[in-house]
């Protein structure tokens, strides 16, 4: 994993340089070096509120681990900045994304380049059982478990979109999809399909895995305009109901040769690799 110590952040679109937070330790493996040593820490509670959030859906999270977050000068947070913070940061119901502040990732560990795109990887998470760090005087921070989705990284969605252009029912075309991921599994792409004037049946085929597996529409109208979300089983408008076979199209690591048959005008791929920790 990328050495985030010391290392501003990105939680839920808001950087922590706003309050001069910075992630200093991680599962107490390591001494705080910004602050010397804790004088004390004590639990803060939110009433009810809190202990309905942390009692909710993600009991059976696949990683957790203790995370200290200070003011990267030692300074004493202010009464109506610990109120922000602790909104911001806390107990929250739906896993937020976690970004590491690129500017402190010297190494370009947490970041891609794709044909000249800057792509991010982050943990999507959320922040539980805080606790106030006390030093100087004052609270400098804090410490909490970090509960996320997954043991491995997201990566920013990437989207490639191909131009098909069949214009008759009974054409086909076969397009490349390279996806780049270190997770071993099916990936279930987000898929927009566009059809052209003339409409009909259209079949979706991926050669590089099984050619007989086939994802399939049936009586779609002309210029249809078809979302799929595998991940999700979910089919945007009454087109579920022409889904013949419900195979929702998967992609592997690597090359992707997928077989176009029928009146397709565009088809357009999103999905977030993953990367490892």
């Amino acid at each position: 994993m990328a050495d985030i110590y010391g290392s501003h952040f990105e939680f839920s679109g808001i950087s922590s340089r706003q309050y001069g937070l910075v992630i200093a330790n991680v599962e107490t493996s390591r001494n705080t070096q910004l602050n010397g040593t804790k004088e004390g820490v004590t639990i803060f509670s939110k009433s009810a509120k809190k202990r309905y959030l942390i009692d909710d859906d993600y009991t059976n999270s696949p990683i957790s681990f203790e995370v200290e977050i200070i003011n990267e000068e030692g300074r004493c947070l202010e009464h109506i900045e610990r109120r922000q913070i602790e909104k911001w940061l806390f107990n929250h119901r739906t896993y937020r994304k976690l970004y590491i502040d690129i500017m402190d990732d010297v190494y370009g560990e947490t970041y891609e380049i794709i044909n000249g795109k800057q792509y991010r990887n982050y943990l999507n998470c959320r922040l539980i059982n805080p606790q106030k760090v006390e030093g100087n005087g004052g609270i400098i921070g804090y410490k909490a478990t970090l509960e996320a989705d997954s043991d491995m990284f997201w990566q920013d969605a990437i989207t490639q979109t191909f131009s098909v252009n069949n214009g008759a029912a009974d054409v086909s075309t076969v397009i490349t999809v390279n996806v780049d991921t270190d997770l071993d599994e099916y990936i279930y792409p987000k898929v927009k399909i566009t059809l052209g004037s003339v409409g009909g049946d259209i079949i979706i085929a991926n050669n590089s895995d099984d050619s007989t597996r086939l994802t399939k529409f049936v009586g779609v109208g002309a210029y249809a305009s078809i979302i799929m979300k595998g991940e999700l089983n979910y089919v945007s408008g009454d087109y579920y109901e022409k889904f013949a076979n419900r195979n929702f199209i998967r992609l592997l690591d690597g090359e992707n040769k997928l077989l176009m048959l029928g009146d397709i005008d565009s088809v357009e791929f999103e999905y977030s690799a993953r990367r490892l920790m």
